[in-house]
């Protein structure tokens, strides 16, 4: 597997990551007074995406540097991350492996690269957004260092159903 920087060449091949999951629980906080933890609940099964193409196409993004896990010529990887200069905040924009290569330690590589280059740039912290229904990759984040620092049930514009906003972060001063 190679992790190199994301070109606009790439656009074509990584849009085609298959980010497609099945949610089949949420993630149920519970807040205590230090720490926010949380349990899976199995809910309503339904089919969740997310289009990196538009993502890609957005003409002024968030984030100013993006990565792609390559295998064999394919891309099965793609992340994005910025910088909050005023805070020190690396935020991991977009994270998105292939459906055909999770397990496989893609994930696990590109935040290697992302943790590395938020050191570099002087980051205190790598920090993201995940939905409560994206059980799979709070845990995954998780088990690569990251807790759960807040959350928002009103960050999302999709009600009756709206999703509830999870935020982690991973301290790289500690």
């Amino acid at each position: 597997m190679e992790i190199r920087p994301y070109r606009p060449a790439d656009r074509h091949r990584a849009s085609a990551i298959d980010s497609s999951f099945l949610a089949e629980s949420v993630a149920v906080l519970e807040v205590g007074r230090d720490s926010i933890t949380w349990s899976a609940v199995p809910s309503v099964a339904r089919q969740k995406s997310h289009e990196l193409a538009e993502y890609l196409d957005d003409p002024e993004p968030p984030w100013s540097e993006g990565y792609v896990a390559e295998v064999a010529g394919r891309v099965v990887g793609f992340a994005a991350l910025g910088f909050e200069v005023w805070n020190r905040r690396a935020v991991l924009w977009h994270m998105y492996v292939d459906r055909t290569s999770r397990g496989t330690g893609v994930a696990r590589a590109l935040l290697s690269v992302v943790v590395s280059r938020a050191r570099e740039a002087g980051s205190r912290q790598v920090w993201l957004e995940t939905q409560d229904s994206n059980v799979p990759a709070i845990a995954a984040y998780e088990r690569l260092g990251f807790e759960i620092v807040g959350f928002d049930r009103s960050f999302y514009d999709n009600p009756p159903e709206a999703e509830t906003a999870i935020f982690m972060s991973l301290d790289l001063e500690t």
